[in-house]
């Protein structure tokens, strides 16, 4: 443990480029959302594209734990070698499952059955979700990147590859719109294009680092060890995504759903972005591993309320104005959904927070199956409540955050209570074929 104790402004610089960088990775989405909207169908348009990204969200999940796993096991460079290779094999794995996907009667089940999606917001999203099959393996590609940068407490350089996708982005949804580009098939190019310029950007920068690595004959764990421990993050990054993929589905069976879906869609765009940032705490638990736990849990509630009340900016009238009703073309009458969502949603940021910090402590200890019980809490949790308040008769606006507000409280609370007892231990005699040391 290093004595020395580590300070709120270190933890802020570590953190703040992080945030930033999942921050404004979704203000890419805000922009491509503008070309989306500006298409034929509108607001409808853009709740098509939403709705293909959560699906898109929910397939990388898969990959989630391999950040994790390249900051535990890639302090060395043979580690960072075999973990590069298992990045490979479960880039491959991931865009094959979502080519599949994309078979047509897979895709109309997935869209117009399981999410319940009314007929125009289906159309878009089957045409989002085609033209997404690039989007896994160029976000898989940038994690060796981000973990060696992330280890060595290189948080802004990883930052400033991002503002180059931002730029591409903002310069091609501005170009497309103008000339009348625009949908959401001309949306999804605008996504695409500029993160192979940020895996360039990260792979560049990295490299320093990664050549700098140690190579002193530390035993490296086996490929079947890195993808046991990634794999069990990664379930339980699966969980939340798909929790939040069924929230979907039950704002979609709520009552008035074409006027409530984009108003949540809209609202979620603004707000998650900033509390998945918080996610980012997980990682800063794990880069400051050595030091003293006490600063950081003060830290992660300090930026969890004031990541909280970023969002409240949008509330401004002038600029709720601008951005909803003339970029997002939200209708006007549905001013006051928006502003009421957001305000259930002020929590979020601070919830997420907490829970990633839990996962870190999981991370740092090698006991993936913490997450994994947390996070299936999350799970059960924000189900049970969504499924409960849709039959009471609830709107999807209450739906969404309450459900969202129970998950990451329940599964806060059962990381710790996993990581304070000796489950971990009856699960390995359970389960004796685990390749994961629980040390």
């Amino acid at each position: 443990m290093n004595e020395k104790p580590v300070g709120q402004r270190e933890l802020a610089a570590y953190f703040i480029p992080l945030a930033l960088q999942i921050f404004s990775q979704g203000i890419t989405h805000n922009l491509v959302a503008m070309v989306a909207s500006s298409g034929p169908d509108g607001a409808l348009g853009f709740a098509g594209l939403a709705q293909a990204n959560r699906i898109n969200f929910f397939l990388g999940s898969f990959s989630a734990g391999l950040l994790t796993a390249g900051m535990v096991y890639g302090r060395t460079r043979k580690g960072h070698g075999k973990f590069s290779r298992v990045t490979l094999i479960i880039i491959a794995g991931l865009t094959t499952v979502h080519c599949l996907l994309n078979l047509p009667p897979v895709s109309r089940f997935l869209f117009y059955k399981v999410m319940g999606l009314p007929p125009v917001i289906a159309r878009n999203a089957q045409s989002a979700f085609l033209l997404a099959i690039p989007v896994q393996f160029l976000f898989a590609l940038r994690l060796p990147a981000f973990a060696s940068l992330f280890l060595h407490h290189a948080t802004l350089k990883a930052y400033g590859a991002t503002i180059v996708r931002i730029l591409a982005t903002l310069g091609m949804s501005a170009v497309f719109v103008r000339i009348g580009l625009v949908g959401v098939e001309w949306a999804m190019l605008c996504m695409i294009a500029p993160v192979v310029l940020e895996v360039i950007g990260l792979t560049a920068l990295a490299a320093p680092y990664v050549r700098g690595l140690p190579d002193d004959g530390t035993p490296v764990p086996g490929a079947l060890t890195m993808i046991a421990f990634a794999g069990t993050f990664s379930i339980g990054k699966v969980l939340v995504a798909f929790s939040d993929w069924i929230m979907a589905g039950l704002v979609a069976r709520a009552p008035d759903p074409e006027r409530v879906l984009p108003v949540y869609s809209v609202v979620t765009v603004v707000v998650g972005p900033i509390a998945v940032s918080a996610t980012r705490m997980q990682a800063m638990v794990v880069a400051f591993a050595d030091r003293e736990r006490g600063p950081q849990r003060r830290f992660v509630v300090t930026a969890g309320l004031i990541l909280g009340l970023l969002p409240f900016v949008m509330q401004i009238p002038l600029l709720a104005q601008w951005y909803f009703l003339g970029i997002q073309h939200i209708p006007p009458g549905d001013l006051g959904l928006i502003r009421w969502t957001g305000l259930a949603l002020l929590p979020f940021p601070l919830l997420v927070g907490l829970r990633s910090f839990a996962e870190g402590r999981a991370a740092v200890q090698k006991k993936p199956m913490a997450v994994l019980a947390g996070e299936t809490t999350y799970l059960a949790s924000m189900i049970s409540v969504g499924t409960m308040l849709l039959f009471a008769g609830a709107p999807g606006y209450v739906i969404g955050p309450a459900g969202i507000f129970v998950g990451n409280i329940a599964a806060w609370l059962m990381t710790l209570a996993y990581l304070s007892t000796s489950w971990v231990t009856v699960i390995r005699k359970a389960v004796p074929f685990l390749p994961v040391r629980e040390g």
